[in-house]
């Protein structure tokens, strides 16, 4: 995968986001996001991922991860659902601008409302 997003600084003031197994989530999901629509429906922003994945890739327990999870959905910096036997995870306020075309990349932008 390549690209790059943008993160507002703003996001080191996020009470949620001070604990470091859930800002490091939460940077595997942005980075992970889609930017674009996609055949199955997905928008910028969303991506389908499962628990083992998320512990495979980050390594923490699944329990750990159910809970950070659930932070990041109480401070409404993400929404998620079931689909199947994944997650389907939006990252509220993740914005398209363009790619690889010399205008801005996927930029996710404060998602604290600042």
């Amino acid at each position: 995968m390549k690209g790059y997003i943008k993160i507002d600084r703003s996001i080191l003031e996020n009470e949620t986001l001070r604990n470091a197994q859930t800002m490091y989530l939460f940077l595997f999901l942005a980075l992970n996001a889609n930017w674009g629509e996609t055949a199955d429906g997905l928008k910028p922003g969303q991506l389908y991922v499962s628990i083992n994945d998320l512990k495979k890739h980050i390594g923490i327990s699944k329990p750990t991860i159910t809970d950070r999870l659930q932070a990041l959905e109480q401070a409404q910096i993400i929404t998620r659902e079931l689909s199947g036997k994944k997650l389907k995870i939006t990252i509220n306020k993740f914005i398209k601008f363009g790619h690889d075309t010399g205008k801005k990349s996927a930029e996710y932008r404060n998602p604290f409302g600042h």
